[in-house]
């Protein structure tokens, strides 16, 4: 699912990155990280985390209604820490050293699914300044040196001696080997699988009935009429005519940085931003009123897990 500008946005959900992660990093390049690798401190592993609300540009302050129900990443990143000291303990347990590679390495351009600096395209012109349609790094740290993982450190980790496949059945269960590895079984006991939640699927909902929505193609049509009056050919904000077109390699060039400041220059005159906020808005409190049960389940299991995890020692 890809919400907002494309080169800003999630193809797949935050649940299900930390899920990937907390599956594949260590692991699938048959590599562990080295002795001593993961002592940094917790608070400097998510030092660099997005703001849970955008602090700057036309999205600062805004907050859609779901994200009270959506996973944060900085929880995430704290139910990850928790199930890495399981998978250690177990790990230990069927004759292995592992050293977890530390979280929160890589963090995404925004706190949640929601995707608010760029649910409606790009909308800091401050950073489109430097970056046009650009995702600016984030401080990211290079990963920790490591070392060789053997087939069976790797099986006894995930339950599968190779590396792992999309959409492949957990191994496990013999040798004492649990259902997926000991990562599978610290999920287990943490209860922390949040792929494909009721938010998550809200989520994209809220965002296909804004696009569609009256009011919102009319300030899209104007949006649009002000950016052929600046030179340029765009249908709505995330039409890859003219726009959303980040220039190959890490730096963007002089004619993307052009166009996504007219790009930004025209929500603003528009108030597209604002007017696709207050219209999804509506919409995903109407959405929370018909889901309300469903939805208090899903954030209570986040913080059993949150809980949970700040409890293994």
């Amino acid at each position: 699912m890809k919400i907002g500008s494309s080169s800003g946005s999630r193809a797949v959900t935050l649940g299900t990155v930390l899920l990937l992660i907390a599956l594949t990093a260590s692991c699938s390049t048959g590599e562990r990280a080295a002795d001593g690798a993961s002592a940094q401190s917790a608070n400097n592993q998510v030092s660099n985390a997005p703001s849970r609300v955008p602090e700057t540009g036309l999205a600062k302050g805004l907050a859609l209604p779901l994200e009270a129900y959506m996973l944060d990443y900085s929880d995430g990143i704290q139910i990850e820490r928790g199930q890495q000291r399981l998978a250690v303990a177990c790990m230990a347990r069927l004759g292995f050293s592992y050293a977890p590679p530390q979280p929160g390495l890589h963090p995404p351009a925004s706190a949640n699914d929601s995707n608010m600096p760029r649910r409606y395209g790009i909308t800091d012109r401050q950073e489109a300044q430097k970056w046009g349609y650009h995702v600016p790094p984030r401080g990211a740290q290079d990963a920790p040196s490591s070392t060789p993982m053997s087939k069976a450190e790797h099986e006894a980790l995930t339950g599968s001696p190779d590396a792992p496949r999309p959409g492949a059945s957990p191994g496990g269960g013999k040798n004492g080997i649990p259902k997926g590895g000991c990562m599978g079984e610290a999920r287990r006991k943490l209860d922390a699988d949040f792929t494909n939640t009721m938010a998550d699927r809200l989520n994209k909902e809220s965002f296909d009935k804004t696009l569609q929505d009256p009011a919102v193609k009319a300030v899209e049509k104007r949006w649009s009429a002000c950016m052929k009056d600046k030179g340029y050919t765009a249908g709505d904000p995330y039409d890859v005519t003219d726009v959303n077109k980040p220039a190959a390699g890490p730096t963007p060039s002089k004619k993307e940085i052009a166009v996504a400041l007219a790009d930004i220059d025209c929500k603003d005159s528009t108030g597209l931003v604002g007017k696709m906020f207050a219209v999804e808005t509506q919409i995903q409190r109407g959405l929370i009123e018909d889901n309300q049960l469903a939805l208090n389940s899903e954030r209570k299991k986040i913080s059993a897990a949150l809980r949970a995890s700040a409890d293994v020692t």
